[in-house]
């Protein structure tokens, strides 16, 4: 302990000699800190967790369909849904979205919002709640077009466009152009399922013609892959289980329809890796990242001769240039005296100090 003391104090006048280059390495290392950190929180919110608000979130995987050649075709046609929303008996439940644009209000100053078109068990497979009113129920789900002309919103849009109001619940709002009563309000902390957005408006699937989601009545259509299909599986089901009843399910019905679904299988993954959603688009960029960044460390270590302690590539010239290096070397600790224990350890420290004082004089990075 007296050692490590004495080499804290040590590293300590090395900091104080070279007041500058101390002051620089510890900004660099503060900001690193702080984006590495913010990175990692939205990692872990946008690829990792994308779906907020949901009861058991871990049971939530994403049914998509499979090309002939092995590309994923990610959305379902309506009749598929149907067939795998009764055929799975792997899951606890099955629902449909099609993601849609909403104008909320008259038409003089409408209100421009994103939502979706949804089965009506959506909020009861998923788990969400309502703040106010109630949500969907599973018995209006049906394929009749213009049944149950009705919306639920956010609690974002319900505080900001309408002020809070507890009696918008059961309300007639103009929803592109057509009055839909507002039945309810879901919790603050939900979203909708398409990761990294946040949704304000759902209405039933039986109400996507009227809002313009589609052109032609497509729940008997086979060929129009509209649909992001969510499955909630069964307490103790693994994924495994759940796609090999998935391509059970898809072989079949290719068989029933050759003309459409000739090939097309069915393949389940969990959401952070569905071929919809913010996370969709950044998460191949993300692995590119980090491949070429291990691939570049790798290549560095290789390049430069063999180091006794962790390495900090990125402000190691300027402290190698003054002194003040994490990775002490056989030279350098033989100018400092006490062999290489000794100048391990005194670089371990010095690298303890900076760290420190970092950690003092730098505002930390927000968590979320």
């Amino acid at each position: 302990m007296a050692n490590i003391l004495s080499d804290l104090r040590f590293a300590w006048r090395v900091l104080r000699n070279s007041p500058g280059f101390a002051a620089v390495a510890v900004v660099t290392l503060g900001l690193g800190i702080a984006a590495s950190t913010t990175v990692f929180s939205w990692i872990d919110t946008v690829l990792l967790r994308p779906i907020t608000g949901v009861r058991d979130a871990h049971e939530l995987v994403a049914l998509e369909g499979i090309a002939p050649d092995g590309g994923r075709l990610g959305q379902c046609t309506h009749p598929d849904f149907r067939a795998f929303q009764q055929g799975l008996t792997v899951a606890s439940g099955v629902i449909a979205s099609h993601t849609s644009f909403f104008n909320i209000g008259s038409s003089d100053h409408p209100g421009r919002a994103m939502g979706e078109v949804v089965s009506a068990n959506f909020f009861t497979v998923l788990g969400v709640k309502p703040f106010l009113g109630r949500l969907f129920l599973p018995e209006e789900d049906r394929d009749a077009p213009g049944a149950y002309p009705i919306a639920v919103i956010s609690h974002r849009l319900w505080t900001t466009q309408f002020g809070a109001d507890p009696g918008i619940v059961g309300r007639a709002v103009r929803v592109n152009g057509h009055p839909l009563t507002v039945v309810g309000v879901t919790a603050p902390d939900f979203r909708g399922t398409y990761g990294g957005a946040a949704f304000d408006v759902w209405v039933p699937l039986s109400m996507i013609l009227e809002m313009g989601a589609l052109n032609t009545w497509a729940a008997d259509d086979w060929n129009a892959r509209f649909l992001d299909v969510i499955v909630r599986l069964k307490p103790g089901v693994t994924i495994g289980q759940a796609r090999e009843e998935a391509r059970v399910i898809a072989a079949r019905i290719a068989a029933d329809h050759p003309d459409t679904h000739k090939g097309i299988g069915a393949w389940m993954v969990p959401l952070w890796r569905a071929s919809y959603g913010l996370q969709a688009r950044l998460r191949d960029p993300l692995y590119l990242g980090s491949s070429v960044r291990s691939g570049t460390v790798d290549l560095l270590r290789q390049r430069r001769e063999p180091f006794d302690g962790p390495r900090d590539f990125a402000t190691e010239r300027i402290w190698d240039a003054h002194g003040l290096g994490c990775q002490p070397r056989k030279g350098r600790a033989a100018t400092t005296g006490g062999g290489l224990a000794v100048g391990w350890r005194r670089g371990h420290c010095r690298c303890i100090a900076r760290a420190l004082v970092g950690r003092i004089t730098l505002p930390r990075a927000p968590l979320s």
